[in-house]
């Protein structure tokens, strides 16, 4: 099956023009490439949020890519576990081209990796988009997305795929025709030339649409305008709170931002209200998107052929207890394998009122020692401590000195 070369027809027109000869490198490239997917149904890992593909390149090493069909192609996170696979060091730089939430503009590059291989699919003579994504807070490392494209090759819907993810038991299926669909509720949605998915909903009674987007792992974000439109009507927001310090994005990774977030009223089209949706909004945002701590309440039939969205309330969904860094406050991560980082935190939230301070290294809660196991199962381990506790003891280390508080 041929795939891409719509989308990077798209891209290139909409971004500028590379010269002829990187231009024809890149259709070549697209045009050679085959993908074939699997039969059956398939089970995925679904992981602080995310659908996470296991990904084989020619090394025969097992990688985390995210499910990401609110992005129109698929990326490979650059990084020095890849370097040595790459097929044709004659790599060629695409235009900068905004790709992400955020609207940040980064400089990717085409490269030849070959055959990579999932239980899904198999994609021959790959020539994917690459980029480096620095993110030094990842537990869960991920090396790589898979866009809307795999699924949706032609916007006439020729070859187009229907894929079914059942969140009830993290199944997915990819079909060629459409199942019974009488449990199923319709979406009112738009499906863009470039595969994105946008839905009608309203937010506390203001229509708007949102972006389909299973990258996110969050339940919303909203663009700047849209929060200080929110922000008029005090009355409709409440529980709103000031983050400081390292935001992540699914695309850029972590980065110094503040955002704001709250929690809202959701209303599909079709009258599927949701009462409390925790929202998030940073000044840098350019879209509206809904992700997968919303979606995980439902089954998703996205059939790319009929280019409708269909919606059936999962049975199993539960909804998620607060953590331990919700209730206090303040996020925890581990950096580069070798120490646990405050790496953000909520202005008047009870970790900052104690004390912390983003960039405090975190020796031990509870008598838990930070560096006597995996600092990421650590920081999984201190997720689950009783948030409702105000006795949780806390060493730090700021610079030289060993600082302890009470949470």
């Amino acid at each position: 099956m041929k795939k891409k070369i719509l989308n990077l027809s798209l891209l290139i027109l909409w971004g500028g023009l590379f010269t002829s000869c990187n231009l024809i490198r890149l259709m070549n490239g697209a045009n050679n490439e085959r993908l074939t997917f699997n039969n059956g149904t398939y089970k995925f890992n679904y992981i602080e949020n995310q659908i996470l593909i296991y990904t084989e390149f020619s090394d025969q090493i097992s990688r985390n890519f995210i499910l990401d069909l609110g992005a129109p192609t698929g990326v490979v996170f650059m990084d020095s576990s890849l370097a040595h696979i790459i097929t044709d060091k004659k790599s060629i730089p695409s235009i900068n081209n905004t790709q992400s939430a955020t609207g940040a503009k980064m400089k990717h590059k085409y490269i030849p990796w070959g055959t990579i291989k999932t239980n899904w699919f198999t994609l021959e003579n790959s020539f994917m988009s690459s980029l480096d994504r620095p993110d030094p807070f990842a537990c869960n490392k991920i090396s790589g997305i898979w866009g809307a494209d795999l699924f949706s090759p032609n916007f006439k819907g020729l070859g187009n795929k229907i894929l079914l993810i059942q969140m009830q038991d993290s199944m997915v299926s990819i079909l060629d025709s459409l199942p019974n669909i009488d449990k199923w509720i319709c979406i009112e949605s738009d499906f863009s030339i470039m595969s994105y998915i946008k839905i009608k909903a309203s937010i506390d009674g203001k229509l708007m649409y949102f972006y389909f987007d299973t990258g996110f792992s969050g339940s919303m974000i909203l663009t700047r305008e849209t929060y200080n439109a929110m922000h008029k009507d005090t009355n409709k927001l409440y529980d709103e709170k000031m983050i400081y310090g390292y935001i992540t994005n699914s695309l850029s990774g972590t980065q110094i931002d503040t955002a704001y977030s709250g929690i809202s009223a959701l209303n599909l089209s079709n009258g599927l209200l949701t009462d409390s949706i925790t929202w998030l909004s940073t000044k840098s945002l350019i879209v509206n998107a809904l992700g997968m701590e919303y979606i995980r309440r439902f089954n998703v039939l996205v059939d790319y052929q009929g280019r409708k969205l269909y919606l059936q309330p999962n049975p199993n969904y539960r909804k998620s207890q607060k953590t331990f860094f919700q209730s206090k406050g303040f996020k925890a991560r581990n950096m580069d394998g070798n120490t646990i980082l405050v790496i953000n935190m909520e202005v008047n939230g009870p970790a900052e009122k104690a004390g912390l301070k983003v960039g405090d290294q975190i020796l031990s809660i509870n008598n838990m020692d930070a560096d006597k196991r995996d600092n990421c199962e650590v920081v999984r381990m201190i997720s689950e401590i009783d948030g409702k506790s105000t006795q949780n003891e806390v060493t730090i280390k700021r610079g030289n000195e060993i600082m302890k508080f009470t949470l």
